[in-house]
This record gives structure tokens, sequence and C-alpha cells, in this order.
């Protein structure tokens, strides 16, 4: 999972987007991707503006303080979007995950609701409070000409909800075979 944090007013964030866009799309078997836009150094950045809530929430949880930045597998590789590469994603490729996660979802455009159903299984106890997020994301968002200061027109992989909430849904401790 690759959670990445920018700001359609910050400079750096052009620079370094485009390359880690190709890296996510090369490695569509690897990564995930989720990006979180945060209040600067634009405040009128539209994904941000979008959901503001959900958008700070994240922000706050892993104590974002500069963009671009780039959150792996929650805490197993953070920093400086511009310092993830290829070999940190085939490094982590080979550490394997106790969770074992399959998500359906339904799509009903008239009522512009989306219904996802995510199937888990864990194959160790894990103590603590869990906690399962799910994000809902647009793939591509363009622009005819660019909505902030730094000159990106493209977006990928913009959350525009958490389901079904910032706060996620409660799990708590968790035994093998849960």
């Amino acid at each position: 999972l690759l959670e990445s944090f920018t700001n359609t007013g910050c400079v750096p964030c052009a620079q370094y987007n485009p390359t880690m866009d190709a890296l996510i799309a090369n490695n569509l078997d690897k990564v995930v991707a989720i990006k979180y836009h945060v209040n600067w150094p634009s405040s009128s950045d539209p994904m941000y503006l979008h959901n503001t809530a959900e958008n700070g929430a994240r922000t706050n949880y892993y104590n974002v303080t500069s963009v671009p930045h780039v959150v792996v597998d929650g805490n197993r590789f953070t920093g400086n979007s511009g310092t993830i590469n290829q070999s940190i994603i085939d490094q982590l490729q080979t550490l394997e995950s106790p969770y074992e996660l399959r998500l359906s979802y339904e799509l009903d455009e008239a009522s512009n609701t989306i219904t996802v159903h995510v199937l888990g299984r864990t194959s160790s106890a894990i103590e603590g409070n869990l906690r399962l997020y799910v994000a809902v994301i647009e793939k591509e968002i363009h622009f005819n000409s660019a909505p902030g200061p730094n000159g990106e027109r493209d977006f990928y992989d913009v959350m525009k909800k958490i389901l079904p909430s910032s706060s996620g849904t409660s799990l708590g401790s968790v035994e093998a075979g849960d």
C-alpha cells in the first residue's frame, strides 16, 4: 500500500509525482496507491477541497508535515516521494503479509452509492485495536488547465472517500484464522 501526500501548489510534487506515477503503473501487480491532497502550500487544491476532513485525518494520522511525502505499508517506508524507487518496492514485496483480503463492490450510479464488501483472514494472532480503512479512489482526474500553481493537470489514485468514515472500522484484536 503506497499512500502519497501532495498538493497542487507544491512545486517539488510536480517534479516527483510523474516519476512515482510511472513506478506505480509499472508495478500494478505489487502496489495499490492512494493519493491524499493536503491544504498547503495551496489551500485551494480542488482534490483537498473535495473532502477536507478525510484528507486532513490521514495527514494527521501519519503526522505529515511536508509534501511530497509517501508512506508505504503503514510504516515500513516513509519519506519524500522522490526517494521511493523500484528497489524499495521489490524489497517490500518480499515481506509476507499476515492478512489476506478480498474486496468486492457494487456501484449504483442512479443513486450515486457504492457498497463495499471486505472479506479478510489473518494467519497469526494480532493484539491491539486493529482498524480497517477502505478508500474509494478516482483513478484519473484530468484538468484542461492546471488547477494550482505547480502546473500539474493530471492526477491519479485520488482519495475521494474513506468508508465508513475517516475513523475506519474497529476490528479489535484478532486470532490466527480470524
